[in-house]
């Protein structure tokens, strides 16, 4: 069965943008890996082991917008799968849930570095189905 080429064409670049969605998506969830254990360190000192972290925090903002911007530039909604696009919706998700739990973090929690790594871990999971 012969594929006619613009088709073959509209493919290869669809599964580009899907394979750059994924890197946006593991940059993404490698430097809320260390805010994460950063975050989960000052909680756990209670304060007392260096500062919140505020630079990683700009990293994680960072990788956050070149995401929303790549999505936003590429128009991905009309190309690719319902379902990968629950998957981004579920992303953009814990972007917004980001902004609560770093609240929490500042804070100082009684509840400890657990409940704080354990949330980031919940967001980082979904970024990774």
């Amino acid at each position: 069965l012969s594929v006619p080429r613009m088709t073959q064409n509209q493919g290869e670049s669809d599964s580009a943008e899907i394979a750059m969605i994924v890197r946006y998506i593991n940059a993404f969830t490698q430097q809320c890996q260390v805010e994460r254990g950063m975050s989960a360190q000052w909680v756990g000192s209670k304060g007392t082991n260096g500062n919140p972290p505020y630079d990683q925090r700009e990293k994680v903002d960072k990788k956050i917008e070149e995401f929303m911007a790549f999505v936003t530039e590429t128009h991905y909604h009309a190309k690719i799968s319902r379902k990968l696009l629950l998957g981004i919706s579920l992303v953009e998700d814990f972007f917004r849930s980001i902004i609560d739990i770093r609240y929490q973090v500042d804070l100082l929690p009684e509840a400890g570095p657990a409940k704080t790594f354990g949330l980031y871990t919940a967001g980082i999971e979904i970024c990774h189905q």
